[in-house]
Order: C-alpha cells, then sequence, then structure tokens
C-alpha cells in the first residue's frame, strides 16, 4: 500500500486506460449514470414538454410577452435541473474511478452517498470558478485570464469530492495542482474531449432511432467517458505534486479504510 497508484499518464495512456477501466467496470459506471439519467429524463418530459417555442410564425402572431418570459422560465429551470443532477451524477462516478485504484468493486449505493455528502461543496466550486470566468471575459481585456484560469481550475469537482476542500479551496488546490502542467494538462482534456465526442455521437447516432429514449440511452452509455478521463488525469497530477500520496492517501479521503480521517482540505 506504500507505492504510487498511478500514473505518469500520457495521452495515450489515458486514452487506453480510460476505455479499459470503462470496459472492465461497465455495469457499475451504466448503473451510475442511468440512476440519475432515466428520472431525469422523466421528469423533464413531464414538467417542460410543453414548452415548445414556435420558431417561425407571421408577423401578425408574434407570441406575447407573457410566452415568452414563460419560455425562458422554463429552459433556465430545465437547464438548472439538468446541471444539479450531472453533478450528482459526476460525484458518484468519481468515487466510482477511485475505487478502482483500490482494486474494489464499484459499490452504486456508496458512490452516490460520498457524492450527497459532499455536493454542496462541488457545486460552491463551480459557481464561484463559473462566475469569476465570466466575469473576465464580460471585460474583453480578461479572455486571455479567463482561458488560464479556465485551465487551472479544471479539476475543482475533483478537489471538492476526493480532498474535501470548501469551494475555494477547491479552486486553489486545483490550480496547485495545474500549474507548471497547464499546456499538457489543456492538450490531453482537448484531444480527448474531441475523441470521446465523437465517440458520443456515434453512439448517439446508432441508439437515437429509438422512439424517447434513445437521447437517455445515448447519454448514460457516454457520459463516463470524459469524467474518467479528468479523473485519471487528476490522479497523475496528485502522483506528480504530492510525494505523500499514495493507496493509504486515497482510501483515507474516500473514508473507505478509515472512517474518521480528514482529507487534505479538512
Amino acid at each position: 500500500m506504500q507505492v504510487s497508484p498511478m500514473g505518469p499518464f500520457t495521452l495515450g495512456k489515458i486514452l487506453s486506460e480510460t476505455i479499459g477501466m470503462y470496459r472492465r467496470n461497465a455495469f457499475g459506471f451504466l448503473a451510475i449514470a442511468a440512476i440519475v439519467q432515466i428520472p431525469l429524463s422523466m421528469l423533464t418530459w413531464l414538467l417542460f414538454r410543453s414548452n415548445a417555442f414556435p420558431m417561425e410564425f407571421p408577423p401578425q402572431e408574434i407570441p406575447t410577452a407573457s410566452v415568452w418570459i414563460r419560455y425562458i422560465f422554463n429552459s433556465l429551470a430545465k437547464s438548472l435541473l439538468v446541471g444539479l443532477a450531472w453533478i450528482l451524477m459526476q460525484g458518484a462516478l468519481i468515487h466510482g474511478i477511485s475505487e478502482q485504484f483500490l482494486r474494489r468493486p464499484i459499490r452504486i449505493g456508496g458512490a452516490y452517498a460520498f457524492s450527497l455528502r459532499r455536493f454542496f461543496p462541488r457545486l460552491g466550486a463551480l459557481i464561484l470558478s463559473g462566475m469569476a470566468l465570466v466575469l473576465m471575459w464580460l471585460t474583453v481585456l480578461g479572455i486571455p485570464f479567463a482561458i488560464r484560469y479556465a485551465g487551472l481550475w479544471v479539476f475543482v469537482l475533483q478537489t471538492a469530492s476526493v480532498e474535501e476542500c470548501g469551494p475555494r479551496s477547491a479552486m486553489s488546490r486545483s490550480a496547485k495542482l495545474v500549474r507548471g502542467s497547464w499546456s499538457r494538462v489543456a492538450g490531453i482534456l482537448f484531444v480527448s474531449g474531441i475523441l470521446f465526442g465523437i465517440l458520443g455521437g456515434i453512439i448517439g447516432l446508432l441508439v437515437g432511432f429509438i422512439p424517447v429514449a434513445g437521447a437517455t440511452i445515448g447519454t448514460i452509455i457516454t457520459a463516463p467517458f470524459l469524467i474518467i478521463a479528468h479523473t485519471l488525469l487528476y490522479f497523475d497530477l496528485r502522483t506528480q505534486k504530492d510525494e505523500a500520496f499514495n493507496l493509504e492517501v486515497l482510501a483515507s479521503d474516500l473514508r473507505i479504510e478509515v472512517e474518521e480521517s480528514p482529507g487534505s482540505c479538512a
């Protein structure tokens, strides 16, 4: 238990490990995604099925202000619901991925219990970092800084979850891990994002013909890919930047072996 659990990873290694981990644990990852995506799809269909907006209309039949307001409100509500569901699902996936390095089977109930326990720190970290990036973009002159900090804060989900960091600590911890490796991290995530995006598009086309459920099935199948690659790279950086990081530390962070052990940011 004293050896480093993973890394260093090249782009090729990230891609092969992502596919290999998915293949070995397909049932667990699919179950984690399905637990959120199936109820989410049903709920959004029930709540927002009548939210279609007439994109083409004659000038004399321009929608009233109330129609516009209702459409905008429903769209925002749907986006919020989907975003919260994805944050919950990603936390569970991060736990399941982490357990693989301890050679433990994915425990779906334990993964979601972990995700719920760290839900608000993840949400807070995403809100704070998102607001900061938006403000940088709005200044125009701050766009280069927005690009840089988007890369530095790319692991806030992992640091808020695995290391039990609060929102601001998650951002600073992520920046500490990425600093000095920004170009490598950006390159790996950019290329893997494109490749897994293409794979997701192909899968979407293959199952998209299924009435009603096609989009949901496609999302369930493809959702784990990017978060696996993302989390593998996060652990790779921890291995390089934190000499004390090993399997015992990871087990402690996940509260698997030592139930009351504090996280790195506690």
